[in-house]
C-alpha cells in the first residue's frame, strides 16, 4: 500500500461507483504517538487479524457465489467502519507489545491488509465474476454457454463473431489454422471419448444399415466412414441430428436438422425501378410534334398557343410542295404526393423473410456474446433430440414432433406411384416374386356366368361375376413377397386388359 494514499478504494464490476474508508484519522494517530509503538504494534495485528477475517469470508464468497454485489461490499465496508471507529475510541483495547514498530514498517508490510487487497480493482460493468484460487481473489470473464448449447442466429456469423460457435453440418477441428479456421481440442476430446464409451446399435437409414453409438447424455455417434448413408437419410428426411467422428482428421461434423429451422444462403434483394412506381400520369391533354415526311426545303415550325395546362406544338408547311404530319403524345400531368410510390420495388420473388430464415449454431467451444441472438436453447432441455427421435427412432409410435412438411411427405408413403411394371399374365395358379414395396392390380373382363379371378400372398383379393361384366382387383405387396394369380373363363385382348406391379411412393 502507498504510503501517500490515504483512502482505500473499491471499484466494483456492476455500477462503476467508488467507495472510500478513510484511516486519515489512524495514521495521524500512529505519527502523533510514536512513543505508543508497542499499542500500534498490537493494534496492526488485531487490524491484520480482521482484515484476514474479512478476506477469508470473502473467499467464501466468491466461492459459494458467481458475482459480488454492491450491496454486500457496502456491508462489509461499513461494519468495519464502525469497528476501527471503536477501536480508536477506546484506549483500554490495547495490549502492550514487547516488540516496537515503527510506522514506516507499518505503512509497508505487505500484511497489513486493507480493502484494496481483500477486493481487487475493477473498472465499470465489464462481465466479469470474482473468483478465488484459495489464496487470493481475482476477476474473471466466465463462459456463459456449454459445449453443445444451442443458438440461432438471423444471419451467417463473421470469422470473428463465430469463435465458440459451430454452424450445423459443418466440420469443427481439434486443431487450428491461423486466421482460417478455430481450433476446439475440448470438444474434440469430449466427442472422442463419449464415441468411445457409448454403446452400439445397428440402427437403418433409408436403405442403409450403420452402427450408431448412443452416449449416456443422448449423444448419437457415427464413424465418418459412414457419412454417405447418413447424407442421403438426411436428404431424404431433412434430420440427421448424428454426430460424424473423423479420428484420421481429428475433426467432428455436426448434426444436421432443416425442419428444426430454415437454413438457407444469404440472398441479395434485386432492385429495380420504374417510372410509373412514382405514380407520373399520362391522363394530360396532347404533346403535338411535327414530322417531315417529304423533301421540301421550305419547312418550318411555328409556336401558336403555349399554356401551362395546353402545352402543343403547331406545324405549318411554307413552301407549296412540302408536307408536314402532326402527331401526338401524352404530357405528364404531375408526380403524385403518395408517399409509398418511390419509384424502387424490389424483386422479392425469391427471398426468404427475415423472421422465416435462422442459422443454428452449436457451441463447441469459448465464446464471446455478440447481438443478434433470437433464442437460446439448453442442451440439458433436450429439445432437438426429442425432435429428432420423434422423426427417426420413434416415428412408429409418435409423430407429433414432426414438422408439417415431413407429415406431409409420410402422407405418400405406402401409396401407388406412377412406376409400374407391366407382368405377363401365366396360366392359372403361377406365382410371381414382386422386385419392391407396392401394389399388384388385375383388370379383366368375364366370359361366362362362372367367371372368377383371385390374388392371393398376404392380402387376397377375389372376384366372380356374370358375362360381359368388367372387374378390377388388386393388393398389396412388399418386397421380394411371392404371390399366386387364380382365373377362370375370362375374355382376352380387351381394351382394358391390365396386369401389373405398381411401385410405392419411395419404393426402390
Amino acid at each position: 500500500m502507498n504510503n501517500q494514499n490515504n483512502s482505500a478504494k473499491i471499484y466494483t464490476g456492476t455500477s462503476g461507483g467508488e467507495l472510500k474508508i478513510s484511516l486519515n484519522n489512524t495514521k495521524q494517530i500512529i505519527s502523533a504517538t510514536n512513543n505508543k509503538a508497542q499499542y500500534f504494534a498490537e493494534l496492526a495485528e488485531k487490524y491484520k487479524n480482521e482484515a484476514k477475517e474479512h478476506r477469508d469470508n470473502a473467499q467464501y464468497y466468491a466461492e459459494q457465489n458467481s458475482d459480488v454485489t454492491i450491496t454486500y461490499i457496502e456491508s462489509i465496508k461499513n461494519s468495519l467502519e464502525e469497528k476501527i471507529s471503536e477501536k480508536q475510541d477506546s484506549g483500554d483495547y490495547a495490549l502492550k507489545s514487547e516488540i516496537p514498530v515503527k510506522v514506516s514498517e507499518l505503512a509497508n508490510d505487505l500484511e497489513y491488509t486493507t480493502f484494496d487487497a481483500v477486493i481487487p480493482e475493477q473498472y465499470g460493468n465489464s462481465k466479469k465474476v470474482l473468483c478465488t484460487d484459495g489464496e487470493k481473489l481475482y476477476w474473471e470473464t466466465k463462459n456463459t454457454h456449454n459445449l453443445f448449447d444451442i443458438k440461432l442466429y438471423d444471419y451467417i456469423l463473421n470469422y470473428e463473431e463465430s469463435q465458440g460457435w459451430a454452424l450445423q453440418g459443418s466440420y469443427v477441428y481439434k486443431e487450428a489454422i491461423a486466421g482460417t479456421r478455430y481450433g476446439y481440442p475440448d470438444f474434440y476430446n469430449k466427442c472422442l471419448d463419449e464415441f468411445n464409451a457409448a454403446t452400439a446399435t445397428q440402427i437403418t437409414l433409408g436403405t442403409s444399415t450403420i452402427t450408431i453409438k448412443e452416449a449416456s447424455n443422448g449423444h448419437q455417434y457415427y464413424d465418418i466412414n459412414d457419412k454417405d448413408a447418413v447424407d442421403t437419410f438426411y436428404d431424404t428426411m431433412g434430420s440427421a441430428w448424428f454426430y460424424g467422428v473423423d479420428t484420421a482428421n481429428e475433426r467432428i461434423f455436426l448434426p444436421r436438422n432443416k425442419y428444426f429451422a430454415i437454413n438457407g444462403v444469404n440472398n441479395e434483394t434485386p432492385v429495380a425501378g420504374n417510372g410509373n412506381a412514382l405514380g407520373i400520369t399520362t391522363n394530360g391533354s396532347d404533346v403535338r410534334y411535327a414530322n417531315q415526311t417529304t423533301s421540301s426545303t421550305n419547312v418550318g415550325l411555328t409556336l401558336s398557343t403555349y399554356t401551362a395546362t395546353t402545352p402543343q406544338l403547331v406545324g405549318t408547311n411554307l413552301s407549296s410542295g412540302g408536307d408536314i404530319s402532326l402527331n401526338a403524345t401524352k404530357w405528364a400531368t404531375g408526380i403524385t404526393s403518395n408517399p409509398e410510390m418511390s419509384g424502387i420495388v424490389a424483386d422479392t420473388s425469391n427471398v426468404l423473410k427475415l423472421d422465416d430464415t435462422k442459422y443454428l449454431y452449436i457451441c463447441v467451444g469459448n465464446t464471446t456474446n455478440y447481438e443478434g441472438v433470437t433464442n437460446v436453447i439448453k442442451q440439458g432441455m433436450e429439445i432437438l433430440e426429442q425432435v429428432n427421435q420423434g422423426i427417426e427412432s420413434r416415428i412408429d409410435t409418435d409423430i407429433s414432433n414432426i414438422s408439417m412438411v415431413g407429415k406431409n411427405l409420410l402422407t405418400f408413403y405406402g401409396k401407388p406411384s406412377d412406376r409400374y411394371l407391366n407382368l405377363t399374365l401365366l396360366a392359372s395358379g403361377s406365382t410371381y416374386t414382386l422386385p419392391a414395396n407396392g401394389w399388384v392390380a388385375l383388370c379383366r373382363v368375364c366370359n361366362g356366368a362362372n367367371s372368377y379371378a383371385s390374388l392371393s400372398g398376404k392380402f387376397k383379393s377375389l372376384f366372380s361375376g356374370e358375362a360381359s361384366e368388367e372387374f378390377s382387383i388388386f393388393i398389396p405387396v412388399q418386397k421380394n413377397e411371392s404371390i399366386s394369380c387364380i382365373y377362370s373363363d375370362l375374355k382376352t385382348g380387351q381394351a382394358n386388359d391390365m396386369f401389373r406391379f405398381y411401385y410405392d411412393e419411395g419404393a426402390e
